[in-house]
């Protein structure tokens, strides 16, 4: 536990799982107004449905259930984009807990800085 709590508040871990969670409301809660009286949608007919939709679209890119309105359709468009952000945000996050030391951590990030100038 002790590992965690060092992890989650040295590596900035928090700011990761408090947008995705704000992701997971926001798309559920756009997804459950867009799908539950469109004609033919049957997978989100309760606001749990919607949340359980959104979290399995972006946790692991997948689900039984898809949207057939067309605001619903590009909504499912930009969920994976998070899935995507955030996952290649905690891997790089474990990297740095795991392989780099906080010394060499200042000048990890200063290198990556100027490889984004250029």
């Amino acid at each position: 536990m002790r590992t965690f709590r060092i992890f989650f508040e040295t590596k900035k871990l928090g700011y990761v799982t408090i947008l995705t969670a704000i992701v997971i409301a926001l798309g559920a809660s756009g997804m459950y107004s867009f799908e539950k009286d469109y004609p033919g949608s049957s997978g989100f007919q309760t606001f749990g449905d919607s949340i359980w939709w959104t979290a399995m679209l972006i946790t692991t890119i997948g689900s039984q259930n898809w949207p057939v309105s067309p605001e619903g359709i590009v909504l499912c468009f930009f969920c994976p984009y998070m899935h995507f952000q955030s996952s290649a945000t905690l891997l790089l996050r474990l990297h740095l807990f795991l392989f780099v030391n906080d010394s060499d951590y200042s000048s990890f990030c200063s290198q990556i800085y100027v490889v984004y100038r250029r």
